[in-house]
């Protein structure tokens, strides 16, 4: 519950009114209730070796899985043995546009979310089409997937650069976006000819061989354990979801992770954050410290 309204977010017809027409609830917690746990039926646990550990995860919540032991084998992939430095935050502060990216090695998921131009005033500074045509995406990754926000305008021309880019869509998410009040946007956001209530993020795999009728599937992702909708409150403009990240997780619970045009709120462990607001530097795989200039600064 809020107690408040905070008139930065998700409400700017607000930052008018002297007093907010909405009422605040205090949830009340007297007399205290027990707290909710996830119950499922079942003598025994579960082996993670078993025919049925293979489809639980379609079939029990992330809670149950980590009750009954399963979360290790949700994340058991081949990855295991990636150094301990690779699962640290590091972020680069550098221009996307004329960075070298062939310098960062491959990446088994990489997230793009472009500060595409939408013809608004925007707190930051946006990319031309040509700009994303320009950038050199493919060298970043041999298999492996590939997740890209796209605004109303850019749906079509998300769908392209995968093309030119030599992906295949094979999924798409959508964000449902809520205030404060938890009820739908309405008002104050994108839209020409309707308001936008929703964002969609494109999923895509690399090209397959010449001659394979679907792209090869990953033998270290994890399918159906993710819905394609995610309902979620605003934030800062231009901020998504937390929510997506974990389920990039869930999916791809190993190796190297990439995002581009990321800022601070954007860093996390696991991940390597590129974009022109970090403020600083911190790369902790040796490889890359080797090849970025000029030297980093751990912090």
């Amino acid at each position: 519950m809020d107690f408040v309204t905070d008139c930065i977010l998700s409400l700017p017809f607000i930052r008018t009114q002297t007093t907010c027409k909405y009422l605040h609830y205090e949830l009340d917690t007297s007399p205290p209730h027990e707290p909710f746990v996830w119950r499922c039926e079942g003598s025994e646990p579960y082996a993670s070796d078993s025919e049925y550990a293979r489809y639980a995860a379609c079939l029990e919540p992330t809670r149950q899985l980590e009750r009954f032991g399963l979360d290790a084998w949700l994340r058991k992939t081949h990855w295991d043995s990636v150094p301990t430095l690779s699962q640290e935050a590091q972020w680069i502060d550098c221009d996307v546009r004329t960075f070298d990216l062939s310098s960062l090695g491959k990446f088994d998921v990489i997230l793009i979310d472009p500060p595409w131009d939408i013809h608004m005033s925007l707190p930051y500074g946006t990319l031309s089409d040509e700009d994303m045509y320009a950038l050199d995406i493919p060298v970043l990754q041999d298999e492996g997937l590939l997740f890209l926000w796209v605004t109303g305008r850019a749906m079509e021309l998300g769908r392209f650069l995968l093309k030119r880019w030599g992906y295949v869509r094979v999924d798409e998410l959508i964000w449902i976006k809520t205030n404060q009040m938890d009820r739908l946007v309405r008002t104050g956001r994108t839209g020409h000819w309707l308001n936008h209530s929703k964002e969609h993020c494109l999923v895509a795999m690399r090209e397959p061989k010449k001659g394979a009728q679907a792209p090869p599937p990953c033998l270290w992702a994890h399918a159906g354990l993710n819905t394609n909708v995610m309902v979620s409150q605003t934030r800062e403009t231009s901020r998504k979801p937390d929510e997506l990240y974990t389920m990039i997780e869930r999916i791809c619970p190993g190796g190297r992770k990439l995002e581009l045009f990321g800022r601070l709120h954007n860093v996390r462990p696991g991940w390597l954050t590129l974009g022109n607001q970090l403020k600083s530097t911190r790369v902790m795989e040796p490889m890359l410290r080797r090849v970025i200039q000029p030297p980093v600064e751990n912090v």
